[in-house]
């Protein structure tokens, strides 16, 4: 009997499986978890230091071990033993994938996986960039490894967590955009360097899908992975299910109609390898090299850019780009583009659609440009601090110094200037510089400047009122200096007592 073609991953079914109810239950609760982890240190002061799987590199980069480490680790442990059961069980992430791509199903959006290799390796980079990239400076400088320490409890929980607008931004970008646009857990399979270090740990995992009886090929199992495995053709071939994107979500095996799908403990991938098929691609050779090009250009753009892009948001944006940018080429190049049943470009001429797409990939290719020229002002700028040992004052400067200080000024003035947002940060720099420099008047400016952009900045109250200080301006200085307290009392030991009391009265 021929094999019937498979339906795109993670097609929509009429009702939910019973694993996909289960894990609607475990996801739950885990958000439940995550509640009432902020909760307790919300009544209590002091909690479970974070278990933010990023923070594990915190061990690596300064020797400081908190409840992510041995997550992390226990983690690791499960996935050799049982497989990638977290990410499919779990994760917050996946969940919020679901999610969304159950909302664009209820919208008639069947979002398929689209398929890359060279995506593939950007979860390694991410994982070398948190876990080992550290390490490896830190050798080549010649460093010791810090004096590891423990820190299971924390009272600044929320100091470890993303803000608002960088959790909107997740949600939107990481979620329903990168859902839309590269099917279902392509988060996961494309960006999530957690994934990457799972995938690794799951080739000798010994629990896996496996094949039980007779399968006819029939590929509901390919239909019902939510992952874009191809289930069917694996399990032909390999008697199991050889692929680390397997999640162990269990929709494969509710999926057979012939029950011949069961989750086993047996011989590890690794033995089947050598006959595993390789991944396949939707895009040419030229093309993934383009995917990969592009999305270096844009992280490199948008990484850190005003003190505000996280590394997974730069990654997904990273990816998100090269996409789009690969596929407006496509549309430029080829007669005929059909993507998810909508036509981009018919016998040469562009759809509204089409059109509308390389309108919003020029804007942002426009938009990358810019962080371009943003970023490269502001590592100039840092590279110039670096030599002047900011944050470190001296008492005097040599004109090569000044120097320096007038190339950080230059540099810092173009990203306030040429930035689409100013950031306290460049004007507490702006205003280390001119105190280089001895422009009291510059050093007050920036330093008010600073705190109109961000008032809960202590430092910048308690410089101000250092330099309002220095220029006998004590009623000012006074006022800067109780701010200041305000947001931290542990800077009233450094409070000139004149001042104190001025700011007593």
């Amino acid at each position: 009997m021929s094999a019937a073609a498979p339906s795109p991953p993670g097609a929509a079914v009429s009702s939910l499986s019973r694993p996909a109810r289960w894990r609607i239950v475990t996801l739950v609760l885990v958000h439940l978890a995550i509640a009432a982890h902020i909760v307790h240190w919300r009544l209590a002061g002091t909690t479970l230091s974070s278990i933010q799987l990023s923070d594990a590199g915190r061990f690596a980069a300064e020797g400081v071990a908190t409840a992510s480490v041995f997550l992390f680790a226990f983690l690791l442990v499960t996935t050799v033993l049982f497989g990638r059961i977290f990410c499919a069980w779990g994760c917050h992430m996946l969940a919020l994938q679901e999610l969304c791509r159950f909302l664009l199903g209820r919208l008639g959006v069947k979002p398929t996986l689209v398929r890359s290799r060279v995506l593939m390796l950007i979860p390694l980079f991410a994982a070398f960039t948190i876990y080992l990239r550290p390490l490896l400076e830190r050798a080549w400088l010649g460093e010791p490894f810090p004096t590891p320490r423990l820190a299971l409890t924390s009272a600044q929980l929320w100091a470890d967590l993303p803000g608002p607008v960088e959790a909107v931004a997740a949600i939107l970008i990481g979620g329903l955009v990168m859902v839309y646009a590269l099917g279902a857990l392509s988060f996961c399979k494309y960006v999530c360097p957690y994934g990457a270090l799972f995938r690794l740990a799951d080739g000798v995992a010994l629990g896996r899908i496996r094949l039980t009886g007779d399968c006819d090929g029939c590929a509901r199992c390919t239909a019902a992975c939510t992952t874009g495995v191809r289930v069917h053709d694996e399990v032909q071939r390999l008697a199991m299910v050889a692929n680390s994107g397997c999640m162990r979500c269990g929709e494969c095996v509710s999926a057979c109609p012939r029950g011949v799908l069961a989750y086993r403990f047996g011989r590890p991938a690794l033995t089947a390898l050598n006959r595993a098929g390789l991944t396949r691609s939707a895009f040419s050779r030229s093309e993934e090299a383009a995917l990969l090009a592009i999305f270096a250009v844009t992280y490199f753009a948008v990484h850190r850019l005003y003190d505000a892009v996280p590394l997974l948001l730069a990654l997904t944006a990273g990816v998100l780009v090269a996409y789009l940018g690969v596929l407006s080429a496509r549309v430029l190049r080829r007669p005929t583009v059909v993507v998810r049943g909508v036509a981009l470009k018919h016998a040469q001429r562009y759809s509204r659609v089409g059109l509308g797409l390389i309108a919003a990939t020029a804007g942002l290719y426009l938009l990358v440009a810019q962080s371009l020229f943003v970023q490269y002002h502001q590592r100039r700028a840092t590279a110039a601090l670096a030599a002047l040992q900011f944050p470190r004052l001296h008492s005097t400067y040599s004109s090569d110094e000044r120097s320096l200080a007038e190339t950080a000024v230059l540099h810092l003035a173009s990203c306030s200037r040429y930035g689409l947002v100013d950031t306290a940060d460049w004007h507490m720099k702006l205003a280390w510089a001119h105190r280089v420099l001895r422009d009291s008047a510059a050093v007050e400016a920036d330093l008010r400047q600073a705190i109109a952009l961000d008032p809960t900045q202590s430092a910048a109250h308690f410089n101000l009122g250092k330099e309002l200080a220095r220029q006998h301006k004590a009623a000012e200085a006074a006022r800067s200096f109780a701010a200041a307290v305000e947001l931290e009392p542990s800077l009233a030991q450094f409070v000139p007592p004149q001042l104190a009391r001025v700011a007593a009265r």
